[in-house]
């Protein structure tokens, strides 16, 4: 048992009753990287799905950005593998071995053709339903399905399998940490999945959560309280992110230290690793990305088009000479959004993807 996981078992509940009831079938959760999406999934979400007698499927997207038919393939495979004891107790065992995949060292073969490998999709499609049980697929960094072209016709694949069924088998949770990514895949009318899932709010953490993991200190400390008012703020300057804060009381609990101030200083290393990153990302972009990325940051970015709005994008280019332009400003802003540093939750407002980039930029 990790006593240091905070568990969200209420939301955890609420979206496996709904769909064990069939009042959900699709759920997509957003919400930034590092804010504990992928633990809830794997310590939350997975246990309980067992024990309702649901096959739970973990895909990550991100594992092998290059191949996301191989990796979805081998994230079955590998599913059923481990949870083999789990399906013979149901009666349920599947026998992957006349199947043309496999993997080396944790990758795809990328050997493989294409045609073999859509071979391979629709035999474990057709495996999966052979089961006659409920199956949860989570889809993990999903967003990144939107990212090329070359994977519509997997992503569409998927859809089908998914949404067009004559039984209920098959459930999904989408996850993703990039918004404009996630609106390519669910919201767009010409999107692959849209209007095919419920978004579900995946709440931010407040004092519940700094208490719990100050418990955990205090356990493994021998009785070592923290200022819980203290740590609340911390967190919040870390943007909640609870990977980041637990690191850090953990840093702090094996090194002896037990003086939050002096953890934060010397152990947030997600702050200096994203510090470095952010200025990476940063010193490659042009001057009018910069611009428009610090008109977004300070929510000014309202009427960018307009006369008034390109007046303000030159005011913030930092080289002069740059030709500040409807059309060079709207190319640098489709741009930064390939890039997921922002994203348009509704027309005409834009906003920074990563909130700890945000800070970054309010900075500079």
């Amino acid at each position: 048992m990790d006593i240091w996981h905070y568990p969200r078992t209420q939301l955890a509940t609420f979206i496996l009753n709904g769909m064990d009831k069939g009042l959900l079938q699709r759920v997509s959760i957003f919400a930034p990287r590092k804010r504990g999406k992928t633990q809830f999934i794997q310590k939350d979400i997975i246990p309980m799905a067992r024990e309702l007698g649901v096959l739970p499927i973990y895909v990550d997207f991100w594992m092998q950005k290059d191949n996301p038919e191989g990796i979805f393939i081998k994230s079955v495979i590998d599913a059923c593998e481990r949870n083999e004891g789990f399906l013979n107790k149901l009666g349920k065992a599947l026998n992957f071995k006349k199947l043309g995949f496999s993997a080396v060292g944790g990758k795809v073969e990328v050997e493989r053709s294409q045609a073999e490998l859509r071979a391979d999709l629709f035999a474990v499609f057709q495996r999966l339903n052979q089961l006659g049980m409920p199956v949860l697929l989570l889809l993990d960094e999903v967003q990144h399905l939107a990212t090329r072209k070359e994977f519509d016709s997997f992503t569409a694949a998927l859809r089908s399998f998914v949404v067009n069924r004559e039984d209920n088998n098959v459930k999904c949770i989408f996850t993703g940490s990039s918004r404009e990514g996630l609106s390519r895949l669910f919201k767009d009318n010409k999107a692959p999945f849209y209007n095919s899932s419920q978004t579900q709010i995946f709440e931010e953490l407040d004092m519940d959560f700094v208490e719990f993991e100050l418990v955990a200190f205090k356990n493994v400390t021998g009785g070592v309280e923290l200022d819980k008012h203290k740590a609340l703020e911390i967190l919040i300057k870390q943007n909640r992110a609870p990977a980041r804060f637990v690191e850090m009381l953990k840093n702090m609990a094996l090194n002896m230290v037990h003086d939050l101030d002096i953890g934060v200083h010397r152990y947030d290393v997600d702050r200096i690793e994203s510090e470095n990153h952010f200025s990476k990302t940063y010193d490659q972009l042009k001057p009018i990305e910069v611009a428009i990325l610090k008109l977004v940051a300070a929510n000014e970015s309202k009427g960018l088009y307009t006369k008034a709005g390109l007046d303000k994008v030159k005011a913030f280019t930092a080289a002069p000479e740059t030709d500040v332009t409807k059309w060079s400003v709207k190319n640098a802003v489709t741009r930064l959004k390939s890039l997921e540093l922002i994203y348009s939750p509704e027309r005409g407002k834009l906003e920074i993807e990563n909130h700890d980039f945000r800070d970054y930029i309010l900075e500079k």
